[in-house]
């Protein structure tokens, strides 16, 4: 199952609550996004992309954790249902939207 996760990490220097926020905030401006879960007390958010065939699209998995000079990050993109030919590519495509939205969501902490 690993091997059909796309996974991104970074580092962030502001608190898991904001990270959270900004995760939150980013998934409601991507079109056809909700969140499924979230779990403020492990750091844990999921989401999904909401069509009407069941097994298509992706979950997308959001965990902040504290560190000593900041929070630190990690995104999952997986497929839901059976990989297509192309899944791979796609999930990249779909990890650096999520990355790039949630990176100007963040950024408005640093600026507010």
């Amino acid at each position: 199952m690993s091997s059909m996760v796309v996974e991104k990490s970074f580092h962030v220097n502001t608190t898991p609550q904001d990270c959270m926020t900004a995760f939150k905030n980013a998934i409601s401006e991507l079109d056809r996004y909700d969140i499924r879960t979230e779990n403020t007390a492990l750091g844990l958010i999921e989401a999904h992309k909401k069509i009407g065939i069941v097994g298509i699209g992706e979950n997308i998995t959001f965990t902040v954790k504290a560190d000593d000079s900041g929070s630190q990050i990690l995104i999952t993109v997986a497929p839901k249902g059976t990989p297509y030919l192309l899944w791979r590519t796609h999930c990249e495509k779909v990890i650096q939207q999520v990355v790039n939205t949630f990176s100007e969501q963040i950024e408005k902490f640093f600026t507010d």
